[in-house]
């Protein structure tokens, strides 16, 4: 950080050429007392506010975190910070913004690519938004930002890759930024884009944790997970939910007769029907090899039946590769159905009860679901018909 004193005598008095005595100009060395005060009131912020930012592993709160010091770091009327978006890695969109009231910025769109050859000179230096760079660089925007009232723009950058941009208005006292004000910006943009980058690869470890590798579903690990979770909501709230085991029929047929990769590729678009047929707050996952599990929650045994029905017809009417070469001559699926708390209150029992009526429905032909009481019926009959044929 370069500092603004070039001239000793700034800060040294110099001796009377007459008397040889300093000479004391008080009104100087309160300036300088003031400057030197205020750098390390700057600097000390920037020291708290970095112990802050690394002791963040959650990404909202670490990103309130950032917006709001920034904010009050520079005095700033303003700000906005855009992050890459999850399906265009190159598209800056919001993430999190404070102090533009009511006015919606979410459809605001930066594409990344156009800031990276001034990065390669300017790694982590703000721009101005009326310099000539900003307003060619960002032209579909630079509109839309002036009016916004943005007046400085600053990247986040780690080991020289862009991960973030951060827009700030105009200072509350309407004072312009200053050349310190831009390097306190750099600081603390330095630290944010570390441990933004650190949060990221530990959401993405986490991820990756849960996540089966073909189908991008949650695994049986993740699913077991989240239906302790949901017996402890139905416990506290009385809320019922249903679990679906269900069983592609005769995958081993399709597999040997049109190869593991057709296999795989299957097992994938099954899985996106399944995920396009549920809703936002349902659970799915691929339980193992060609099992899938459903949580179906706030769902009580008739509204399961009733989602199993619509899933079945629309699993046996989409045009899947090959399908026609399967012994029903369509793809099919089996459903097995249990739900809180009719059949069960604990996790490992109503999976069980789950897995009872997938296995009576695999054995009662296949394409076709039964429910867990469906299954102890059907027990319950055979158990009186062999005790009826044994006193006969």
């Amino acid at each position: 950080m370069s500092s603004k004193f070039h001239n000793k005598s700034e800060i040294f008095p110099l001796p009377d050429t007459a008397s040889g005595a300093p000479i004391f100009d008080s009104s100087e060395l309160l300036r300088i007392n003031r400057s030197l005060s205020k750098r390390i009131y700057e600097l000390h912020n920037i020291f708290r506010i970095s112990l802050e930012l690394t002791s963040i592993l959650d990404r909202k709160r670490l990103l309130f975190t950032y917006i709001v010091n920034v904010i009050g770091l520079l005095r700033a009327s303003r700000a906005m910070l855009l992050l890459p978006d999850r399906e265009q890695p190159d598209r800056l969109v919001p993430a999190i913004s404070r102090g533009f009231g009511r006015r919606k910025h979410r459809d605001l769109q930066v594409d990344s690519r156009k800031l990276l050859p001034h990065l390669r000179n300017h790694p982590d230096a703000p721009w101005r938004l009326d310099s000539d760079f900003m307003q060619n660089s960002l032209a579909p925007v630079y509109n839309r930002l002036r009016e916004m009232e943005i007046q400085v723009i600053a990247p986040l950058t780690n080991v020289g890759r862009l991960v973030g941009l951060v827009m700030i208005g105009g200072r509350v006292s309407h004072e312009a930024f200053s050349e310190e004000d831009f390097e306190l910006l750099s600081l603390i943009n330095n630290f944010f884009a570390v441990v933004l980058t650190n949060v990221n690869l530990v959401e993405e470890l986490e991820r990756l944790s849960i996540t089966d590798g073909l189908t991008q579903l949650y695994n049986r690990r993740a699913f077991d997970q989240q239906l302790k979770k949901e017996i402890a909501r139905g416990k506290r709230y009385g809320q019922p939910f249903t679990v679906v085991l269900m069983d592609i029929d005769h995958f081993k047929h399709y597999n040997d007769r049109n190869g593991h990769p057709a296999g795989d590729e299957l097992l994938q678009q099954f899985a996106e029907l399944l995920q396009r047929s549920v809703r936002e707050t349902d659970i799915v996952a691929r339980y193992g090899g060609e099992e899938f599990g459903i949580i179906l929650v706030g769902v009580d045994d008739m509204g399961g039946q009733a989602f199993c029905r619509r899933l079945k017809q629309l699993i046996t009417g989409y045009p899947f590769r090959h399908r026609e070469t399967q012994p029903l001559g369509c793809l099919s699926a089996s459903f097995g159905i249990a739900s809180f708390p009719q059949d069960a209150t604990e996790a490992a029992a109503l999976l069980q009860c789950a897995d009872r009526a997938l296995y009576m429905a695999k054995h009662a032909g296949r394409n076709t679901m039964r429910t867990y009481q469906q299954s102890r019926r059907a027990r319950r009959n055979r158990m009186n018909s062999f005790n009826i044929q044994v006193q006969g």
